[in-house]
C-alpha cells in the first residue's frame, strides 16, 4: 500500500513544475552549499555552492533517507543516471543501519523548478536561498528501489 506522502509526491512528480530536495532534516529555507565528489580518495569541491534538486521523487526520498540522522556511523552512498534509469549505491554498513532503524524519516523539500537550472541528467541546481512550497515527511517504506551494494573501499564519484 501505498503512503499518503508517497502518493503526494507522485502527484506531484508528474506536473512537471517541482524539483525534489531530500535532506534528514525539515529546512524552512534551503540556502546554497557546497557539494563535494570523492576522487581518488580526495573530497573535491563540485561546482559552486548551491542548492541541489532533481525531477525523480526516488532520488530525494533516498537523500532524505540515508544521512547522518539515520545513520549515524556511516553514509556512504551513491545515486547516478545511467541510461534515463537512477541506479542506487550504499555501503553494507550503511544499509544495515537503515535496516535497523526500520523508523528512519526524512524530508523532502518541493521546490519551483522555474527557479533551477538543469545541471545534467537528474540534477538541477540553484544558487539562490530557496523556500520550499511544500514540505512532505518520507519514512524507510517510501523507498523501494532497488540499491546495489558498493565496495567501501572503492572511491565513490557521483554520476548525476
Amino acid at each position: 500500500m501505498v503512503s499518503e506522502s508517497r502518493a503526494r509526491l507522485e502527484l506531484l512528480q508528474l506536473d512537471e513544475q517541482s524539483l525534489f530536495h531530500g535532506s534528514g532534516l525539515k529546512i524552512l529555507e534551503l540556502e546554497p552549499r557546497q557539494a563535494y565528489t570523492i576522487i581518488d580518495g580526495v573530497n573535491t569541491p563540485d561546482g559552486e555552492p548551491a542548492i541541489y534538486a532533481s525531477q525523480f521523487i526516488d532520488y530525494a526520498i533516498f537523500m532524505a533517507l540515508i544521512n547522518k540522522e539515520n545513520c549515524p556511523t556511516s553514509t556512504r552512498s551513491s545515486c547516478s543516471y545511467e541510461y534515463d534509469q537512477l541506479v542506487f549505491g550504499a555501503t553494507q554498513k550503511t544499509l544495515d543501519q537503515l535496516n535497523e532503524n526500520k523508523n528512519a524519516i526524512g524530508y523532502v523539500h518541493v521546490l519551483r523548478r522555474s527557479a533551477f537550472t538543469l545541471r545534467g541528467g537528474s540534477e538541477w541546481f540553484a544558487t539562490e536561498m530557496q523556500k520550499p512550497h511544500e514540505i512532505i515527511e518520507v519514512r524507510r517504506a517510501d523507498f523501494t528501489e532497488p540499491i546495489d551494494i558498493i565496495d567501501d573501499s572503492v572511491p565513490i564519484i557521483d554520476a548525476v
